[in-house]
């Protein structure tokens, strides 16, 4: 990375991800300025194999004329005819010539400036921080960090799947085989040109030479995509291939073509690829498409190179355009937002006209096929001569088709707005034409001999942007359940103010997978305090807001939000039935203020429930404001004259039934919700007064619209609307609130002891008529746990799925929101106490969460004594996560894991960030004593949360003196893989767990952290079952463990210091890295504190947290080893001795251990983050553990259990 002195101000930092085509040419386009630092990261090993074969169109060649590179335009590189037509097409066996083609280019990589392609980087994910930038992280587990990041990666782009998801490409049929090698191996062939296209009927072959002493061939055939029996159908691009295939394809051909096929060394495969048009090219502002990874096209007549580019190019005069050389700082986010918005508004429509002729070639593809047995010469000469090529695509340099700046001002969603692709942009941006721009770029002199840049963007027109990303994952996933913004396709040309525009992408970025919610929290809040127009607007960004802070389970924030929206809706006047009338521009726009406060009504009423209120203010206000119409009405535009509240409350009289919305029964299930308030705590309510509330319920049922008087809430699907199921779970609660404090139930379950209810209110004549109402209102959402509970005969297998599905849905949704996870907790507990007595289903099963790992620090030697010895543990840091099939067992990873275990993932780039600032900490002076020995799981996320601790250790060990450094001049720091304090799985009764790479393994990837033989140096104490542990299990398993750990190094010690007097030893302390579940067990086995609840708190779990544990005393090794205590079936016992010891009952192991420190995160920028908590959230849920009879089994399966190891 490069610094910054002290006058210079920091560069523009630009990543390329490629360095194919479009990578070099957006790098040689983006160098010309000097406040930009590019960086390349190439997947290809050598950088000889990038760029073979490229075909470059002239629009393409005059692009890199302009750019100024002459050396990929020269003779020796281009013209590759002596007749100086560049490609000749031949008949595949008579050798005749039919057909002629356009320029092809190589060298563009010697016109690099510096050392800035970095090879052997695959790249792996991405993350976007909107006010840091991206951060890379790669294959090898190391990371990059940008302003920008350019996807030039390719058809199989990393990049775009990272920011497209669930977008496919699918197989055209079409195979290429292709090899580029020195041209002396060709200097005995006898060919008619140095290139040539030889044609058949479902086949091709091409030959040339690339200039630079290199030669290529490529043989192409066609198969039919959708035959299952095709070949090279699950073949992988770039792929090694088989030489003897490729002659036997090409036997019959002509004596040319074989000679050079015998003189081809090697050959790789290519199976072309080929997807719709992307929705767009640009991402949060910070990232963007180029070439093959933006147009998905699967070959564009040869001139996919020319394609790549020009965007390239695009992208770098829009670059030059917004932030021109002569700038002094940094372009600021919504400069960048300039240059990202306009890049793809210019670019991208021309491509998607490319992409829909290309794809019309692709539809035929079975036609290829049928050729090779139907065609005939005469045909194919014929087709030859009347090809599609890319001429017959008009050419548009990058530069004409970019929009004149009030045009781009007023595009605020360029994906949507910026015209069908047959309707030509303008041909210059706000008057600045192309020549000024390209003499921009090349820094090239103007007519009066003066130096001409870009003008600065302050010409452009002010306009306000979105994150359309953002703005769409909140209409996909959060906005029909509270519709009160315009429809989506009204959203940009509303013009929304930017608190409102903050408060939606706030919302929005729950749902995204590269955007902090955090940061833009802040940033809403800041928005919202700022806003002085305090207008209507405002109070729906206070609602989205409020809404979505509750659904963090910031509980406290949410209520004070909320109530500053009602009250400034109030004060405005939004209640009032004209209020719609003189501020809605439009039918639709008054539509959506109206529904603005009847939102406003819902959220406060729901609220007033929870916080137990017996009152909202809201429904202290005189409804006025008249009803929301129907969903497909208003999203349609079409908005009839809407109702009055008056007109709803009396359609009971009408002989005909009017069409009321699904949002007005559940504006009316919140009135009754609000009766039932009033009451909810009042012994003194007359029986009328019940008997009037009670039938209201029952009547809102019967007078819903036909068909919708019952929703199962176990089997909600598209055709119930979302309003309409809230409904009904408003008037369920509404029930139960009524009618369960009146009730003699009581909690059935230890875990329900939180549940709130009356015991005074109604004598005992009426408690039970109240029970059996707030049974049948609950019934519908408690059905599968309650039918378990009762432990009906078949109700088990019956219900099992949906308490799954419940709980799925919860965690799902818990990725996203805070309330779901304090929800799911509550939920695991409960069906844990339940499944226990079912006796089929252990509670510590509930949950397949993993953690990402950690840390412990042990002082070794009794406390008293000067010289203590002390244990820390660190957790690793956030990692990425894996899936697994709950059916088959079978494991699987989003992205490719180093070792080729799925579940031994790498860390993320904001866990690399943490162990970096663990290891800073743990080599400051403050630090103290330094580690003796070291420990870690033999999984890559441990050691690579260590890593850097270990490294810098390692180097301030051997480079200063012990007195300096503070580290024990006896200290080995070569990390100890131990097997038994590794990650934890929960039982399973029909597969196995993954386990651990081999130490062997490890060592190709952490060279500097294990021993220099590190299989010999491997001795763990134990391996851990495959079939999984329970949580007593897991416990006995780290104590084991443990004790070994520790009698260890405590004979190791002895050996060093037995002659030395106490008083001239020194403290000595042993740091061992894990996981989340087995740090919790090692706080407690240390200890010998366990408490009666597995998942009480009780030490502090956090991503590279750090916990230090004090000996009490010293025992000797093997003392007081537990009696009749069994480790997991399958544990395997690798030390002779091993033995559970006796930890329990306060003991803790090995003389006991005190918690000094628990959890400490206050070296971490970010401070305390992810606890974990003994719920399950490390084990792997297998469902309920059937009879094995009834479990597919392998061949070592049987139905005998397998015996436990007993120590």
């Amino acid at each position: 990375m490069e610094t910054t002195t002290a006058t210079a101000p920091p560069r523009l930092r630009i990543a390329i991800v490629g360095g194919g085509i479009a990578g070099l040419t957006a790098a040689i386009a983006l160098q010309k300025h000097p406040q930009v630092y590019v960086q390349i990261y190439e997947r290809a090993k050598e950088s000889k194999e990038i760029g073979a074969s490229i075909g470059i169109s002239p629009s393409g060649l005059r692009t890199l004329e302009k750019l100024g590179v002459e050396s990929a335009l020269n003779a020796e590189v281009c013209s590759r005819q002596k007749s100086d037509w560049p490609m000749i097409f031949r008949h595949w066996k008579t050798g005749e010539i039919i057909g002629y083609d356009t320029h092809r280019t190589q060298a563009l990589l010697e016109n690099v400036q510096g050392d800035i392609v970095h090879s052997n980087k695959i790249f792996v994910t991405a993350s976007v921080d909107p006010t840091v930038g991206v951060m890379l992280e790669f294959a090898d587990g190391t990371t990059a960090t940008a302003d920008i990041c350019l996807g030039a990666d390719g058809i199989h782009s990393g990049v775009r799947k990272a920011f497209v998801l669930h977008r496919t490409l699918h197989w055209t049929g079409w195979v290429a085989f292709r090899a580029a090698f020195d041209a002396s191996l060709v200097n005995t062939v006898e060919f008619p040109e140095d290139a040539a296209h030889w044609v058949g009927h479902d086949r091709t072959f091409f030959h040339s030479y690339l200039g630079k002493g290199q030669f290529t061939t490529v043989g192409a055939f066609n198969v039919d995509p959708q035959d299952p029996s095709a070949p090279y159908r699950t073949s992988q691009w770039n792929e090694e291939g088989s030489l003897d295939v490729l002659k036997e394809y090409y036997k019959d051909w002509h004596p040319s073509v074989r000679s050079l096929v015998e003189a081809t060394p090697y050959t790789k495969v290519y199976p072309n690829v080929a997807g719709a048009p992307l929705d767009q090219w640009t991402f949060f502002n910070r990232v963007a498409l180029l070439g093959d990874a933006a147009h998905t096209h699967g070959g564009a007549f040869a001139a996919g190179g020319s394609l790549a580019i020009d965007d390239a190019y695009c992208f770098s005069l829009a670059l030059f355009y917004i932030f021109p050389p002569t700038a002094t700082e940094k372009p600021s986010p919504e400069k960048l937002r300039d240059v990202f918005r306009l890049y793809e508004v210019t670019r991208k429509p021309h491509v998607d006209k490319v992409l829909k002729k290309v794809h019309e070639v692709i539809k035929d593809q079975k036609k290829s096929v049928e050729r090779g047995s139907t065609e005939t010469d005469d045909e194919l000469r014929e087709r030859v001569r009347t090809r599609r090529a890319f001429e017959s695509i008009p050419e548009k340099l990058a530069v004409v088709d970019f929009p004149t700046a009030d045009r781009l001002a007023s595009v605020t969603n360029p994906h949507c707005e910026s015209g069908p692709p047959d309707q030509e942009p303008a041909s210059h941006l706000g008057g600045i034409q192309e020549a000024s721009l390209t003499n921009a770029l090349n820094g090239s002199e103007s007519a009066t001999g003066q130096p001409t840049a870009a003008p600065p963007s302050s010409q452009i027109a002010p306009r306000r942007y979105h994150d359309e990303g953002l703005v769409n994952l909140f209409y996909a996933n959060f906005h029909s359940a509270h519709p009160i913004l315009l429809p989506r396709s009204m959203y940009n040309e509303e013009l929304y103010p930017d608190s409102l525009q903050s408060a939606v992408q706030f919302v929005g970025s729950h749902f995204s997978t590269t955007t902090s919610s955090d940061s833009l929290r802040t940033t809403t809040a800041e928005a919202l305090r700022h806003d002085d127009q305090q207008g209507f607007h405002l109070v729906q960004a206070r609602l989205l807001f409020a809404i979505a802070l509750h659904s963090r389970n910031e509980i406290r924030e949410s209520v004070s939000v909320l109530a500053d929206a009602v009250s400034l809706a109030i004060n405005l006047g939004i209640n009032r039935k004209d209020f719609s009338q003189r501020h809605g521009n439009s039918g639709i726009e008054a539509e959506s203020i109206r529904r603005t406060w009847w939102e406003l009504y819902v959220i406060d009423g729901i609220m007033a429930a929870l916080q137990r209120n017996p009152t909202f203010r809201c429904h202290t206000i005189k409804p006025e404001v008249l009803l929301p119409c129907d969903e497909n009405l208003y999203h349609n535009n079409t908005i009839p004259e809407p109702f009055s509240m008056a007109q709803f409350d009396a359609r009971v009289y009408d002989d005909e039934d009017r069409p009321f919305s699904s949002f007005t029964y559940r504006i009316d299930a919140v009135r009754i919700l609000a009766r039932v308030l009033a009451v909810e705590w009042t012994h003194e309510v007359h029986e009328d007064h019940m008997k009037a509330i009670d039938n209201a319920i029952t009547a809102w049922f019967h007078h819903l619209p036909d068909g919708q008087e019952q929703i199962d809430m176990l089997d909600f699907n598209d055709r119930n609307d979302e309003l309409l199921f809230q409904a009904h779970m408003l008037i369920n609660y509404a029930t139960m609130y009524l009618h369960f404090p009146r009730s003699d139930l009581v909690p059935a379950l230890p875990a329900a002891r939180g549940v709130i209810r009356e015991k005074f209110l109604l004598p005992t004549s009426s408690q039970h008529m109240h029970a059996v109402k707030a049974i049948s209102a609950a019934l519908p959402l408690i059905r599968p746990l309650s039918a378990c509970a009762a432990n009906r005969p078949g109700s088990y297998d019956k219900h099992w799925d949906q308490i799954k599905l419940i709980m799925g849905v919860l965690k799902t949704l818990g990725r996203i929101w805070g309330l779901a996870r304090a929800t799911l907790k509550k939920i695991k507990r409960m069906t844990a106490e339940i499944f226990r007595d079912v006796a089929t289903y252990p509670e510590d099963q509930i949950d397949d969460s993993r953690d990402s790992g950690i840390g412990v620090y042990l002082h070794l030697n009794p406390a008293p004594t000067k010289q203590h010895k002390e244990l820390s543990k660190t957790k690793q840091q956030h990692r990425l996560n894996w899936t697994i099939d709950y059916k088959t067992g079978e494991y699987k990873s989003q992205f490719p894991t180093p070792t080729g275990n799925p579940a031994d993932p790498t860390l993320t780039s904001h866990g690399v960030r943490q162990s970096l600032e663990l290891a800073e900490h743990l080599v400051s002076p403050e630090f103290s004593p330094k580690p003796f020995r070291i420990y870690s799981s033999p999984f890559y996320r441990c050691l690579q949360t260590i890593q850097p601790s270990v490294e810098a250790l390692k180097e301030r060990h051997n480079s200063t003196p012990s007195s300096e450094t503070g580290i024990d001049r006896n200290a080995d720091l070569d990390v100890r893989i131990e097997n038994g304090v590794g990650e934890w799985f929960g039982p399973t009764s029909f597969f196995d767990h993954p386990s651990p790479a081999s130490p062997g393994t490890l060592k190709t990837h952490f060279p500097t952290l294990l021993a220099s033989d590190p299989e010999a140096n491997y001795n763990p104490h134990l391996l851990p079952s495959t079939r999984g542990e329970t949580i007593a299990q897991l416990h006995d398993r780290v104590a084991t463990a443990l004790a070994g750990i520790i009698a260890d190094v405590d004979a190791e010690i002895d050996a060093l210091e037995a002659p030395q007097p106490p008083a001239e030893r020194t403290s000595k302390a042993i740091l061992i890295c894990a996981h989340a579940a087995p740090l919790i067990a090692m706080g407690r086995v240390l200890t010998g504190n366990m408490p009666d609840d597995a998942d009480e708190e009780d030490f502090n779990v956090f991503t590279a947290g750090l916990s230090t544990f004090v000996r009490r005393k010293t025992t000797p090794a093997g003392d007081g080893s537990a009696e009749r205590r069994e480790l997991a079936p399958g544990t395997r016992v690798i030390r002779s001795g091993t033995v559970v010891p006796d930890w329990q009952d306060g003991k803790g192991v090995n003389g006991g251990w005190d918690c000094v420190v628990n959890g400490d995160c206050s070296f971490l920028s970010g401070g305390a983050e992810r606890g974990w908590h003994f719920n399950g959230e490390e084990s792997f849920d297998t469902g309920p553990m059937a009879p094995s009879s009834a479990l597919p089994t392998s061949s070592q399966d049987t139905s005998t259990e397998m015996p436990s190891t007993k120590l």
